[in-house]
């Protein structure tokens, strides 16, 4: 319900409201914060209702045969599926759940959700020969991120604990370095890097250079790969990216060139 400012101060107070009008996202009666879940998507009248409508909606896809799962996997750039054999039950699944709306509660708003999906069985994990190792002998919980990038699977080595689940999710979604490219399935990746949070470093090489270009993605692939990076790494090729040069004021003159963007500042 509409809380009014003046009737409902305490209301507004009780749950940190300070503007309005104020969405606030309560499910089953409960928030995964004490205020609320906050409200990311649309503002006009028909972003809000296809935004809450998805948002009601299951956050991770119950998925019960091969070709469902095989499915699942083929038809996003990024994908995260479960494994937890005791199925919509549990605290890791729990866990899981909180992720998948956290995760997407913002990214819905400007379409670049990443879907949550699971199994309760692990012969309906797909593509197994890409598997990093075999699932559990024990049956423990175990997450996995499939993408069109890099290394094609990815397995969560830690228990499945809420924050364990959410550091893994973020830092496996996104290549390590992202290539400028016009194909739209790394137009796709491209655009969820760049509205990623943190600073971005971008690469633009003269990609006839071979030897440089395998050089430098090789240099920033090994300093992405510390756990500690907060940077998204992009790299391109110069000739193919006018547009990109011309924003960041650099002539083929000055190739490689090294430009670090910082988003929220637009400092470059």
């Amino acid at each position: 319900p509409r809380a009014a400012n003046q009737a409902n101060s305490k209301i507004a107070a009780d749950f940190g409201v300070k503007a309005f009008p104020t969405i606030k996202i309560f499910r089953n009666g409960e928030a995964d914060t004490e205020d609320g879940e906050d409200y990311a998507g649309p503002r006009h009248a028909d972003g809000i209702v296809e935004h809450l409508t998805k948002l009601a909606g299951p956050s991770v896809t119950s998925l019960t045969t091969k070709q469902e799962s095989k499915t699942f996997v083929e038809k996003d750039p990024v994908v995260v599926l479960g494994y937890f054999p005791r199925g919509g039950d549990g605290d890791a699944f729990e866990a899981y759940l909180k992720v998948a709306r956290r995760f997407n509660a913002y990214a819905r708003g400007i379409g670049l959700e990443v879907n949550f999906g699971h199994v309760s069985d692990p012969d309906l994990l797909p593509e197994k020969n890409d598997l990093p190792t075999p699932v559990d002998d024990d049956g423990a919980p175990t997450v996995y991120v499939y993408r069109k990038f890099e290394e094609r699977v990815v397995r969560m080595d830690a228990p499945a604990t809420e924050k364990n689940i959410d550091d893994f999710v973020e830092r496996h979604s996104l290549p390590r370095v992202a290539e400028l490219d016009k194909e739209p399935t790394a137009r796709s990746v491209l655009r969820r890097v760049f509205e990623a949070p943190g600073p971005k470093v971008i690469a633009l090489v003269d990609y006839e250079d071979e030897e440089e270009t395998k050089g430098i993605k090789l240099a920033l692939d090994d300093i992405a790969r510390r756990r500690d990076a907060r940077a998204k790494f992009v790299v391109g090729d110069a000739k193919k990216n006018d547009v990109a040069m011309k924003f960041f004021g650099v002539t083929h003159d000055f190739l490689p060139a090294l430009v670090l963007h910082d988003r929220d500042s637009e400092k470059k």
